[in-house]
């Protein structure tokens, strides 16, 4: 894990919703953890662990529970997700993948020596604020600040076209939006793509 983004292990007390989170606590979900994830590479992928993988299960949880936040449609007392695989290289009805490296993963990347393909172009629009700028040479500083160095908002957009060289896709429903009993298809995109314009 990046240095900028502290171990579970490493974290002090806090409070979160109105409880005090333990470091033994903490040591025994890391621990926990750590078991699940040797579990599931020995019994079902079959494959040795990769280096870090408990310390990315640390950063995925918070990383998911962000993303399926995010859901502009209802609260998620009112969603039914799909099933993730088990494997990272199966789909199913409500999980699909697409794209020129499709069955490319973290467990089995493309290799240094190859180049990545062209992909599909996917405009990005997002407002262009001063403090919410980035460049290659930026590394992550935390959250930044939606005005400009004049203290206003911003008053136009920029558009950066990425190459997505792969998608997943996650159907979900949403459950009694307009009315009781109500159900909505809809989808969350997953997108990768390089840095290239």
């Amino acid at each position: 894990m990046a240095d900028d983004y502290p171990s579970i292990q490493d974290l002090p007390p806090k409070e979160l919703n109105g409880y005090l989170i333990d470091p033994d606590l903490q040591k025994l979900i890391k621990e926990g953890l750590e078991k699940a994830a040797e579990t599931y590479f020995r019994d079902f992928a079959h494959k040795p662990m990769p280096a870090g993988f408990t310390e990315l299960l640390e950063y995925e949880q918070a990383f998911g529970a962000y993303v399926l936040t995010q859901n502009p449609y209802a609260d998620l007392g009112h969603i039914s997700r799909p099933t993730i695989p088990v494997d990272t290289d199966t789909e199913t009805r409500w999980v699909r993948k697409s794209g020129v490296l499709r069955d490319f993963t973290a467990i089995g990347p493309l290799l240094g020596d190859m180049p990545i393909p062209a992909g599909d172009v996917v405009p990005f629009t997002f407002e262009a604020w001063d403090g919410l700028l980035e460049t290659a040479s930026t590394t992550d500083p935390g959250p930044g600040s939606k005005t400009n160095e004049d203290g206003l908002p911003s008053n136009h957009t920029e558009i950066y076209n990425h190459r997505v060289v792969k998608f997943v896709r996650f159907r979900y429903t949403v459950n009694d939006r307009r009315q009781n009993g109500d159900k909505q298809v809809a989808y969350l995109l997953c997108l990768f793509s390089g840095g290239d314009h």
